[in-house]
């Protein structure tokens, strides 16, 4: 009798590259993630460049999309710049 393996789940994160919290890895469970300095943000940035809601990731049509919301500084992912 042969079992198949359990098929792995499949999840999106994001992972800190930089800064003080390089190698934190936050799990994206909702449609929306807020980016910011900003308490309610669902990721706190304590860095003086980041605006108080700095960047949205949001799930559109199944895939995870990062916009930048305005911030005065810019968002940027691989050293290209979102718009």
């Amino acid at each position: 009798m042969t079992t198949a393996a359990p098929t792995p789940t499949a999840t999106a994160q994001l992972i800190a590259l930089t800064d003080a919290v390089i190698g934190t890895v936050i799990d994206l469970t909702s449609a929306e993630i807020t980016i910011g300095r900003a308490d309610h943000c669902t990721v706190i940035v304590r860095h003086p460049l980041a605006s108080r809601i700095h960047a949205r990731v949001l799930l559109q049509s199944g895939r995870y999309v990062l916009e930048d919301a305005g911030s005065v500084n810019g968002t940027f992912l691989i050293g290209m710049q979102v718009r």
